[in-house]
């Protein structure tokens, strides 16, 4: 399941699977996995662009969380938990900004509500 998730996420029918095993080598041209599949440089950053989108990242999480539930406690329910901990225990300011992985966004935010904490949405202007 967590497989076909993240296939339905790359570009052009390729599998996530042959861009996980070729985005740290290959050629110049293209990034190969071992069944010699190529993947374009091009290919592979739209996946890395396509996969940082946060409905994304809540389907890859979902379906880590249901596929290899120890493996997502370790690497990040634990974490959320921990790091929510960590900042509510900056509750005396009165502003404060967390910067944190995307993944584990929705897990702090949730620990944080649980602990009394309200969310707040501020636009973020760029220039």
């Amino acid at each position: 399941d967590l497989e076909k998730a993240m296939d339905s996420l790359m570009p052009s029918g390729k599998s996530a699977t042959m861009a996980a095993m070729s985005g740290g080598g290959g050629s110049k041209e293209g990034l190969e996995n071992t069944a010699e599949e190529k993947i374009s440089k091009e290919q592979f950053k739209q996946f890395v662009e396509t996969i940082k989108a946060r409905d994304n990242v809540r389907l890859v999480m979902v379906k880590l969380r249901e596929t290899a539930p120890e493996l997502y406690n370790a690497m990040v329910a634990e974490r959320d938990a921990y790091m929510a901990n960590g900042i509510d225990k900056l509750d005396q300011f009165d502003k404060m900004v967390a910067v944190v992985g995307i993944a584990h966004v929705d897990g702090i935010e949730t620990n944080l509500k649980e602990r009394g904490w309200a969310p707040v949405s501020i636009p973020c202007q760029l220039r």
